[in-house]
């Protein structure tokens, strides 16, 4: 058996821009948010490549949902992943920051290694 702790660092900011700038969001992320918070980050991510939730459909994420991100994704050289919402958006901002995360159903039956 392996064991592992996560201890996490809350950071709070009151506003979206006093986030892009603590953390420095730029041409090295990649962000994924929904369309309705949008409006707070807009002309604040500094050339970071933006995807947006909604525009793979809605409920909860599936390996289709995963792999149309994968499509639209695999070309974009990102260091990190930003994840803006709840749910579905940081579920599937876990797999996008894998090294390898697709095909999605190989991942889940452990056939990929889980590396970042």
């Amino acid at each position: 058996m392996k064991k592992f702790r996560i201890v996490p660092d809350i950071c709070l900011c009151d506003t979206a821009e006093e986030f892009c700038k603590a953390f420095c969001i730029g041409a090295d992320d990649l962000v994924f948010i929904g369309r309705s918070s949008w409006k707070y980050f807009d002309g604040l991510v500094n050339g970071a490549h933006v995807i947006f939730r909604n525009d793979y459909g809605s409920g909860e994420p599936t390996d289709v949902l995963v792999e149309k991100i994968y499509e639209d994704t695999k070309d974009v050289p990102y260091k990190r992943v930003i994840a803006v919402g709840g749910g579905t958006i940081i579920d599937v901002a876990k797999l996008l920051a894998l090294k390898t995360y697709t095909p999605v159903l190989d991942l889940y039956d452990r056939k990929i290694p889980l590396e970042r």
